[in-house]
C-alpha cells in the first residue's frame, strides 16, 4: 500500500453557513481544514475520500495477493470478466488518488461486458 501524501482521515464536516461545508481532519491537537465544499452530498464524499481510498487499495492488494498466492501453488488465476473490470476501476481510482501529476483518470466510463 503506498503511503500517503494526502491529510490523513479520517476526515469529519460541518455546516459552515447555509450550503458551505468544512471539511476537517484530526491530527494529534490539531485540527485541519483540507477542503471547503458547498453542498452536503459533496461534503459527504469529500469526508469519505481517505475511508474509500483505503478501501480500495485493500481490495487491489487482496487481488494482487490472491494470484501471487495461487500462482505459488502451481494454480492459475482466473477472475471473471467482470472482476477484472472491477479491480481495474479501483486501481484507476487508487491512481487518481495518489498520482502526484494528477493526470490519472478512472476508467468510470468503462462499460460493462455484454
Amino acid at each position: 500500500m503506498m503511503s500517503a501524501e494526502h491529510t490523513p482521515g479520517p476526515w469529519t464536516f460541518d455546516q459552515d453557513s447555509p450550503g458551505r461545508y468544512a471539511i476537517f481532519a484530526k491530527q494529534g491537537p490539531i485540527t485541519v481544514q483540507p477542503a471547503m465544499v458547498y453542498g452536503l452530498p459533496d461534503a459527504r464524499l469529500i469526508a469519505a475520500a481517505p475511508d474509500l481510498l483505503a478501501a480500495l487499495q485493500e481490495i487491489a492488494a487482496a487481488d494482487e495477493a490472491s494470484m501471487l498466492e495461487l500462482e505459488a501453488m502451481g494454480i492459475g488465476y482466473v477472475r471473471s470478466p467482470e472482476n477484472v473490470r472491477l479491480v481495474e476501476l479501483a486501481r484507476a481510482a487508487i491512481a487518481k488518488a495518489t498520482m502526484p501529476d494528477s493526470k490519472a483518470r478512472p476508467a468510470a466510463s468503462t462499460p460493462r461486458p455484454g
